[in-house]
């Protein structure tokens, strides 16, 4: 899910919790993590760092400290794969990701309850982002529809050919 308002919808939600910050090992991750950190510190939010280099390491430290923390920052990794499939992540937690890179994967685009993606985002790429309806309908349907034209086009065949 999209957050729209950072104050509100990220910020304000973690000031009170303990909160486990995961940041990638690049410029952008560390300039972010930077920025976090004289956040937290004004406001004596508890966090724990911890550098990821690969998805391997991302899944190993999310296993290591998934019983302590509720609430996990993702900085600049882990927006491209899909986090729910990978991490398995118990209902209660939840995981916010600040992610430069792209493309973003459309499951943590579109997850409704865990993960929530604050991005900077321009009109442009606002446009670009396909309808869920568009993505996920139900291919069984069409599927159902394009073999009874099928069979229907079979059946005026063979009546043809009598």
């Amino acid at each position: 899910m999209l957050i729209t308002d950072p104050v509100k919808d990220f910020f304000q939600k973690i000031i009170e919790e303990r909160v486990l910050v995961m940041v990638a090992q690049d410029v952008d991750g560390l300039c972010a993590c930077k920025i976090l950190q004289s956040l937290f510190k004004c406001d004596h939010v508890q966090y724990t760092l911890v550098p990821v280099e690969n998805k391997q390491d991302l899944v190993t430290e999310f296993d290591s400290h998934k019983e302590q923390y509720k609430h996990m920052v993702l900085l600049n990794c882990g927006g491209s794969i899909d986090l729910l499939e990978i991490l398995e992540p118990d209902d209660d937690v939840m995981i916010y990701v600040i992610d430069s890179r792209r493309p973003i994967d459309l499951v943590n685009f579109y997850c409704e309850r865990q993960v929530y993606l604050i991005l900077k985002q321009n009109q442009e790429e606002a446009q670009l982002i396909p309808d869920y309806d568009h993505i996920y309908r139900n291919y069984d349907s069409d599927n159902e529809d394009s073999d009874t034209e099928y069979e229907q086009s079979s059946k005026r065949h063979k009546f043809d050919q009598v």
